[in-house]
């Protein structure tokens, strides 16, 4: 299961995503283990951006400055309680595909 704070946007309020739709498993693994946070990559969330339109305002806007497949998610409220909810709903409707583990060097 996705953890809901996955979805939590920054102060911001936008929430940093990937479109990968037409690459294989094998390229959407390379781009989240390439695009995470070192040391914190358990794994990633596959969800569709009609998934995400489908939980209140939100919506999926490209945001290409630093990757050409990079989006965000916005629409956020102000109100935290009102983000969790959302982001919430978000991890639900989101698939989580654990990391494949590092072959060993024998």
């Amino acid at each position: 299961m996705v953890k809901y704070a996955a979805f939590m946007p920054p102060d911001d309020l936008r929430t940093s995503v990937y479109r990968v739709d037409g690459l294989d498993g094998g390229q959407v693994r390379q781009l989240a283990s390439a695009t995470s946070r070192k040391g914190s990559f358990k794994g990633h969330g596959l969800f569709s951006a009609a998934a995400v339109r489908s939980v209140s305002q939100l919506d999926v806007v490209p945001e290409m400055t630093h990757h050409p497949l990079h989006a965000d998610i916005v629409g956020w409220p102000a109100e935290r309680e009102k983000r969790i909810e959302l982001a919430q709903m978000l991890a639900v409707k989101a698939e989580f595909v654990p990391r494949e583990p590092e072959p060993s060097s024998v």
